[in-house]
């Protein structure tokens, strides 16, 4: 089930215009994180988390909505410390 739900969410993503993105892609992703954090399998599918958090925060960041975007960033770095693209986002966000 969460193999398909990320490709649901990726799908939506591939969908969407990433220069004035409308976030179809947010809700699909958001419900991956849920489930996935619902069943504790936190490690396990990690790299889906990592990408759930990283696209949700790319599109506030998007927004301006800049707390937010920290917030999800922040997530990124909790699973992978030496994430660049977060690093980078979160540097822009200060």
């Amino acid at each position: 089930m969460i193999p398909a739900l990320y490709y649901k969410a990726f799908s939506a993503l591939g969908t969407d215009n990433l220069e004035t993105p409308k976030g179809d892609f947010v809700a699909p992703f958001e419900k991956l994180i849920k489930v996935i954090n619902e069943r504790g399998t936190q490690e396990k599918n990690k790299a889906y988390l990592i990408d759930a958090y990283t696209y949700i925060g790319f599109f506030q960041y998007s927004k301006n909505e800049m707390a937010k975007a920290k917030a999800n960033f922040q997530e990124v770095l909790k699973l992978d410390p030496e994430n660049e693209n977060a690093k980078s986002y979160l540097e822009g966000i200060k």
